[in-house]
Formats: structure tokens, sequence, C-alpha cells
């Protein structure tokens, strides 16, 4: 009786320690200077294969087409970086991981709807990013609405592929 008593082995349990809005905001800074950097490479390469034909003007309608094509593949840079690797260029560099609710890399409409939301935080001059300051998992609108939290990866670990 007295070794029923006894309370079960506990297994050690790593702490998780949740991405702060410092470190978050420069891996997003990371994040937006590549992007950029490979927009302007983009647009580079395309106004030199027009100035080869002429040159290209684009009226309104082709402005917006650019424009919309420049935000879709903003988009899709953060959308493939999370479903794929669980993390942005910007988020390895900080040691940041984005993880879903069963603890794996967010899953593909669940990236589009982080990548919308964080779309509309910076639209709004950053004003969802506000809760990561008090939140105690230190999750923002996008990561409320995904369901997702981003989390401080030791780079060991990072590198490990999840069996």
């Amino acid at each position: 009786m007295a070794a029923a008593a006894e309370a079960p082995a506990v297994v050690e349990e790593t702490e998780l320690v949740y991405g702060g809005i410092a470190t978050r905001a420069v891996a997003l800074a990371v994040d937006s200077v590549i992007v950029w950097v490979a927009l302007l490479i983009l647009g580079a390469v395309f106004y030199a294969i027009g100035a080869l034909f002429g040159g290209i003007h684009l009226g309104p309608v082709g402005k917006f087409i650019v424009g919309s094509a420049a935000i879709i593949f903003a988009g899709l840079y953060f959308v493939v970086a999370w479903t794929t690797a669980g993390r942005t260029v910007g988020q390895r560099a900080m040691g940041l991981r984005v993880i879903d609710r069963r603890g794996d890399p967010p899953r593909f409409f669940t990236a589009v709807i982080r990548t919308a939301m964080l779309g509309l935080c910076i639209v709004t001059c950053f004003i969802g990013f506000i809760p990561v300051l008090f939140d105690r998992r230190r999750r923002g609108v996008p990561d409320m609405i995904a369901m997702t939290t981003v989390l401080y990866v030791p780079e060991e670990a990072a590198d490990t592929p999840s069996a």
C-alpha cells in the first residue's frame, strides 16, 4: 500500500518560452527586407526584358495587377515558410518557430489565415501586435485567430526533423 501511495515519476518537460515582441519585430524586419529585395530583383529583370522590346508602359489596370502580384508574392513567402519549416528566414535568425495547437508547423489554411491577419496588422500600424505585450503566451491577433503560437527554440532542437 505504501508503494501505491507514492507519486508517479515525473517526466521532465522543457519549459516553453514564447517569442516576445522585440524579437518578432526584428524577424519581421528581416523577412520584409528579403521579400522586397526579391521583388526589386524581379522588377529589374522584367524592366530589362521590357527595355529589350521597347519598354513596358503600364496603365492603371497593369499597375494594379503588378501591385497585387507583389502582395501575393509576399504572402506566399510566409505561407510556404510556415507550412514547410515552421518559420521564416527572419524567425530562424532570431531563434523563433511558429506552431499550431498540435505543436506542428501550421497547415496551409492556418498559414494563409495567419498571413492575412499579419497583413491587416501591418496596415493598421501594427495595432494587432499590442496583445503580445499582455497575453500570457505572447500571442498577437494573427496568432489568436489562426490559433498558433510563436516559441523560442534551441537551434539544435529546431534543426532536428520531427518524426
